[in-house]
């Protein structure tokens, strides 16, 4: 599996977006928030089980502008970790276990960026409702 470079820091992910060196694709895909509800809930599974066959990296608190450029935008990280955890493990199935990082522009921060890097997974592919999901490019696709 080759290993891919995710931001360790909020600072390294700004520079990263300043300078063009991320970019959506099979294994990476920005989300400029994550709505409440279970419709949110369901499209989130279906995302993170498409990442599951080959690995990927779903970064949250990043937005795109109509030119294309992409530039952070901090969510509010209350319950966000537990929530992506949960949905993995509840909603997938098998249950899929993913690596939720924050990264804040300051200690106390109360938003943030949260990165979720989901590793290839062994016992993929994983299904959602009952139906498997794959990545082409940058969308998810049944």
């Amino acid at each position: 599996m080759v290993e891919r470079w995710v931001p360790a820091t909020y600072d390294e992910l700004i520079v990263a977006l300043k300078d063009g060196r991320l970019e959506e694709g099979s294994h990476l895909d920005f989300k400029s928030d994550l709505p409440p509800g279970a419709t949110a809930n369901l499209k989130l599974a279906r995302t993170l089980a498409s990442f599951a066959n080959d690995g990927g990296t779903l970064i949250f608190g990043v937005n795109e502008d109509e030119a294309g450029v992409f530039t952070a935008s901090p969510i509010p990280l209350e319950g966000v970790r537990e929530r992506i955890e949960q949905v993995a493990t509840s909603r997938l199935d098998p249950p899929l276990h993913v690596e939720v990082t924050t990264l804040r522009p300051a200690v106390d921060a109360p938003n943030g960026i949260l990165v979720v890097r989901i590793p290839a997974s062994p016992s993929a592919p994983h299904m959602v409702e009952g139906r498997y999901f794959g990545r082409a490019g940058s969308t998810t696709h049944r």
